[in-house]
């Protein structure tokens, strides 16, 4: 089950506020790749060179090239290899809690970084297969109660703790807190990953993130709202607040309102910052072949 909502960091900007966010301790961070898999090496030193990770914080895995793993695999070969690093670097001191579970209680890696090549699911077990399931090819991944598919990224959050159950999903303890990442919940990692369709895109991701975050980020904020009467009204208000949030810090911001996306023709020029949703597939002005996001922009699409 994929456990733990996503964490998303974005990094403080010119575009988004005055106030930059404190900067996270390069050797806070732990950085996972496949070691099976070069590329996925290189990309990892690329990204600690670019963050300044101590090469100490750099994990070595031997782990199937592939998207998927199971649970056994990934227990043998993703949990328990980093359960042992922890344990021989003393980044963490464990001890069990009033429940019994075995967890961090400090800490000194708070960021766990997967490259490309890092596997990013963990496939249901037999067992827990419904007879509908059984039927289709591959396996389902829509939360069921007593599933225990997951996110790869979202157990490593929780890997730390030891004995709690795989089956349904866990809520996110930073959910509605205002906690920092940094010096929150010591069982808690915020998990995230380098990974597009390529891996020369990968490196332009760190390059661009790292360059953004000298020069700023500049342009506009496009949101793409409209599902009233449809029953999805809570996503439109998630916008909504963008929008609102924009007009106090100054952010300049285009509302699409009707039913249908941004028209494919639509000038929609330095898309800083995007937020839409209700499409299946990438329409509109995205399917211009000139059509760029400037570097560091910041896309998100609900779906």
């Amino acid at each position: 089950m994929i456990r733990l909502l996503a964490f998303v960091t974005l990094m403080g900007s010119s575009l988004t506020a005055s106030a930059a966010p404190a900067e996270i301790p390069p050797e806070a961070v732990v950085v996972v790749y496949n070691r099976a898999v070069p590329d996925s090496k290189e990309l990892a030193d690329h990204y600690a060179r670019a963050r300044r990770i101590p090469r100490q914080n750099l994990i070595g895995l031997n782990l199937p090239d592939t998207e998927s793993v199971s649970r056994l695999v990934y227990n043998a070969a993703i949990r328990d290899p980093l359960v042992a690093t922890f344990d021989r670097n003393k980044w963490w001191e464990r001890r069990r809690d009033a429940g019994g579970l075995l967890q961090p209680f400090a800490n000194r890696i708070r960021f766990i970084v997967c490259m490309r090549g890092v596997p990013f699911r963990i496939e249901r077990t037999p067992e827990t297969l419904t007879a509908n399931d059984k039927k289709r090819k591959g396996t389902t991944y829509s939360p069921k109660p007593d599933g225990d598919e997951a996110s790869v990224d979202a157990e490593l959050a929780v890997f730390g703790v030891d004995g709690y159950s795989i089956k349904g999903p866990l809520k996110n303890p930073y959910f509605k807190k205002d906690l920092s990442l940094a010096k929150g919940m010591a069982g808690l990692f915020a998990v995230t990953r380098i990974d597009g369709s390529t891996w020369s895109v990968c490196k332009r991701m760190i390059d661009h993130a790292v360059a953004v975050e000298k020069e700023g980020l500049w342009g506009m904020c496009y949101l793409d709202l409209a599902r009233k009467g449809t029953g999805y009204e809570l996503g439109d208000q998630w916008l909504e607040t963008i929008a609102t949030t924009n007009a106090e810090i100054g952010v300049p911001t285009i509302i699409d309102r009707n039913r249908d996306t941004f028209v494919t023709n639509y000038p929609m020029r330095a898309p800083a910052i995007y937020f839409g949703w209700y499409a299946n597939n990438c329409n509109g002005p995205f399917l211009a072949p000139e059509f760029r996001f400037p570097p560091g922009a910041i896309a998100v699409h609900l779906h």
